[in-house]
């Protein structure tokens, strides 16, 4: 069954992941309070997971999705996309956990700012320590990769020139605007597709939401770091092994 008006559509992307897309979902019903009014897709990239009949039997209000290949993290994302209903996109991670209503505080702030189109949270490590601080806050340049490689973004991490990429020299409980949001927890307003159109798919997996956010920035879209909302990310599982 097809939402209808739904204000969000949560976008999961599955491969052999349903045990911890049970626990995600789990921690969406016990920590958003509205999570009944959001609609859940489930898009399966054809991975033969025998845990997806007991998903569904358990959490009945999503709506799954078998895809006819493994396509990829984009491929599987686009799907969901072009079959979701609600107003804002959510595409999360199976291997996430939601506390204190991190979804929702997403969507308030998102609403606020008319010209506000992309937001992304905290997101933790299981052990509550901060995973954002290792993550992207740009796009990739040749500048940055080199950065990267050889380390200047460590031992200068409080330069602007030598870690613009991870920018961990920021303060990570305030909110600001950032030019690159982790694919694990990405939310936008489904209104900017007209524009952008779907996630590249030739990126199978890995850098096709820095591909997005780089778009968007072109086309003058702002993005939010917004700590006020923190979940948990395991990661790592969407390794070569999985996938």
């Amino acid at each position: 069954m097809i939402a209808e008006n739904k204000l969000l559509s949560i976008i999961f992307v599955n491969y052999n992941t349903s045990q911890l897309l049970s626990d995600c979902l789990d921690s969406i019903i016990c920590y958003e309070k509205n999570w009944q009014d959001y609609e859940y897709i489930v898009v399966d990239n054809n991975s033969g997971d025998k845990g997806l009949d007991s998903l569904k039997k358990t959490h009945p209000f999503i709506r799954l999705i078998i895809s006819s290949r493994n396509g990829g993290f984009a491929y599987g994302n686009n799907i969901g996309i072009q079959n979701a209903e609600g107003k804002m996109l959510f595409l999360l991670n199976p291997d996430t956990y939601i506390k204190d209503n991190a979804i929702e505080k997403l969507v308030n702030r998102i609403n606020t700012t008319n010209d506000l189109f992309f937001i992304g949270p905290q997101l933790l490590y299981p052990d509550n320590s901060n995973q954002s601080f290792y993550l992207p806050k740009t796009y990739l340049t040749l500048w940055r990769f080199f950065c990267d490689r050889i380390f200047l973004h460590r031992l200068f991490p409080k330069s602007t020139l030598f870690n613009s990429y991870y920018q961990t020299y920021m303060d990570y409980d305030q909110e600001c605007l950032i030019e690159q949001i982790s694919g694990a927890a990405f939310m936008f307003k489904r209104e900017v597709i007209e524009k952008i159109g779907l996630l590249d798919e030739n990126y199978f997996m890995y850098f096709e939401e820095s591909d997005y956010c780089l778009k968007a920035i072109n086309y003058g879209y702002k993005l939010l770091y917004y700590p006020e909302s923190k979940i948990i990310h395991i990661g790592g599982l969407g390794n070569s092994k999985n996938w």
